[in-house]
């Protein structure tokens, strides 16, 4: 998100209309990272920039009505994931009255 997508989108030609509108959804996380850590590795803030995306989808899910509902009733519980395929972990949270801190679960 940090990087720009479209010499990507002209590389490999996939209309960016679609890309550049679903990309806008994780300005704000993007905004955050930038405000928070705008002078260190881009490779880091594109990471932590992700794990933000994460926080801002669950924020975003339960501003639907029957998402709300569902959590309220216990019909529903949210997780976010964020998966280094690098290092082979995976990165848990939780939404009750706030966003978990993450879960770290190692791989074998």
């Amino acid at each position: 998100m940090l990087y720009n997508f479209e010499s990507i989108n002209h590389v490999i030609g996939i209309c960016s209309d679609f890309i550049d509108e679903w990309v806008k959804i994780g300005l704000p996380a993007k905004a955050k990272v930038i405000a928070k850590e705008g002078d260190a590795d881009i490779n880091e803030q594109c990471e932590d920039c992700a794990r933000e995306a994460v926080n801002l989808s669950l924020v975003n899910l339960q501003s639907y009505p029957y998402v709300q509902k569902a959590l309220s009733d216990k019909n529903l519980a949210l997780r976010g994931g964020y998966y280094d395929f690098i290092h082979g972990i995976l990165e848990l949270w939780e939404v009750g009255s706030h966003i978990s801190p993450p879960i770290i679960v190692p791989a074998p």
